[in-house]
């Protein structure tokens, strides 16, 4: 798509949001069996593992879990202000309104995620061999 208007990039700009949006979708569940279901949750220890070294405790693996969901979650929260921005400059107010109540829902989770971290994962990960 070329660009040559502040709307062009808006929409631009709000599909790339959509698609990354479905790839957090698709990713997501992922995330989440990761705890429960035994394959899902092998073939994460092993990207872990890769990634931290194979003798990683399970509470360092945890911590590299919350560590990868908030990255997800700011990668996912950062585009969405400027689109908001070009939203409200383009007068597409109810567009921008949307868009803040996305910002407020992705700031909700990150909280959730970032109070995770701050629990006693990061504490035990800290001192575990």
């Amino acid at each position: 798509m070329k660009i040559n208007s502040l709307q062009d990039l808006y929409t631009s700009e709000v599909k790339d949001l959509r698609d990354c949006e479905n790839r957090i979708a698709k990713t997501l569940p992922r995330i989440v069996e990761a705890g429960n279901a035994q394959e899902p949750r092998n073939a994460f220890a092993r990207h872990l593992e890769q990634t931290m070294g194979e003798d990683a405790p399970a509470v360092v693996s945890d911590a590299g879990r919350i560590a990868w969901a908030q990255r997800v979650e700011h990668h996912g929260i950062a585009p969405y202000g400027m689109v908001r921005t070009f939203a409200i400059r383009l007068g597409f107010r109810d567009q921008a309104r949307r868009l803040d109540q996305t910002i407020q829902e992705e700031g909700e989770t990150d909280k959730r995620i970032t109070n995770l971290a701050e629990s006693h994962i990061i504490d035990e990960a800290r001192t575990a061999r």
